[in-house]
């Protein structure tokens, strides 16, 4: 698959548990956030991260969720832990920066 672009796959997916940090802001950010959530998070991790977008904001900023699987709860003032329900979904994988997603 080339860089920047991204195939939709159909998959059933467990419940996991999470730890993640919510945030309102723009899609750049979310490596950021990444970056935050893994400084408290990383000998916990046992899968890779993703990210939830909530909703979609251009003005007042997206709700974005920056999340990774942990094998156990790990809370913070900013990071909350929670598991997230799994079932059968849609899943897209992006290969390339945020940029390209967007056009910019």
């Amino acid at each position: 698959m080339a860089k920047g672009e991204f195939g939709v796959t159909r998959k059933k997916v467990e419940d996991v548990l999470i730890a993640s940090i919510r945030f309102r802001g723009q899609y750049e950010e979310v490596g950021k956030y990444m970056d935050q959530l893994f400084q408290h998070v990383e000998k916990y991790v046992n899968g890779p991260a993703f990210a939830l977008y909530h909703s979609q904001d251009f003005e007042k900023g997206h709700d974005i969720e920056a999340c990774a699987p942990v094998s156990q709860t790990v809370e913070t003032d900013e990071i909350k832990s929670r598991v997230l329900e799994g079932g059968e979904m849609l899943s897209a994988v992006h290969h390339g920066s945020y940029g390209t997603l967007s056009g910019t």
